[in-house]
Parts: structure tokens; sequence; C-alpha cells
């Protein structure tokens, strides 16, 4: 019954893909939460992640005010190039 040439292309290889396909997306919350519970202070990185998630926030926050700061800017600019064209 197994003895075909084709159980491995259709067998195992679809297999294994299946399997990379459905553990990919949770493979980095998996490695998080082993380290976690390896290091015994789950707690402690938790707060230490929040913390980092936090800062990265607010410097992308940061930075989109400059760039908006600059878009209004490069806004006006062109507009007072076009009503002193018309004048």
């Amino acid at each position: 019954m197994f003895d075909s040439p084709f159980i491995v292309p259709v067998v195992v290889v679809p297999s294994i893909l299946m399997f990379i396909l459905l553990v990919g997306p949770f493979r980095r919350p998996l490695i998080r939460s082993m380290t976690r519970k390896a290091e015994g202070a789950e707690g402690g990185l938790l707060h230490e992640d929040v913390a980092e998630q936090a800062e990265r926030l607010a410097e992308a926050e940061r930075r989109i005010g400059e760039l908006e700061e600059r878009l209004d800017f490069t806004e006006r600019l062109l507009t007072s190039g076009k009503t002193e064209k018309r004048d």
C-alpha cells in the first residue's frame, strides 16, 4: 500500500507545509512564553515588554507629529507659490 514512490510528495511534503503554516504565526508568542517560564519571572518580563512597547509607541507618535508639521509646512509653501504665480 505505501510502496508507491509518490508517498513522499503527496503525503509527507504537504503535511510538513501545513505544520509550518499553522505553527508559523504562533512561533514568536510561543517562544516568548517559553522564555518567560524558563526564567521564572513572568511578571517582571511582562512589565519590561509593556514598558518597551510604550517607549516605541511614544517615539512613533513623536515622529508622526514631526511628519504632520513638515506636511503642513510643505502644503503652505505649495499653496503660497500657486497664489504668487496667479498674481
